[in-house]
């Protein structure tokens, strides 16, 4: 593979990734509490752990993908030298 080939999949790995951290780039949903909690308690509960694990795995895809791009972009380099 040429180092060109090599930088466009970086760019396109980079891209999904700065795509994903950006629309997952919010913070955590905190979980309802105090002295009083609604009578649904649970189901609130489980519906934010869920969104909050979605949130994490987007986030750590993203990490995932950058990282890949900074390695090609490595490789590339190394590859032109």
């Amino acid at each position: 593979m040429t180092p060109t080939t090599i930088n466009a999949i970086a760019i396109i790995f980079g891209l999904a990734g700065s795509l994903l951290m950006f629309l997952n780039g919010h913070v955590l949903k905190p979980y309802p509490g105090g002295m009083f909690a609604p009578d649904n308690y649970e189901e609130i509960v489980a519906q934010i752990a869920k969104d909050n694990k979605h949130i994490v795995r987007m986030q750590r895809l993203g990490m995932m993908c950058l990282s890949i791009s900074f390695v090609l972009q490595g490789l590339a380099l190394y590859a032109s030298s």
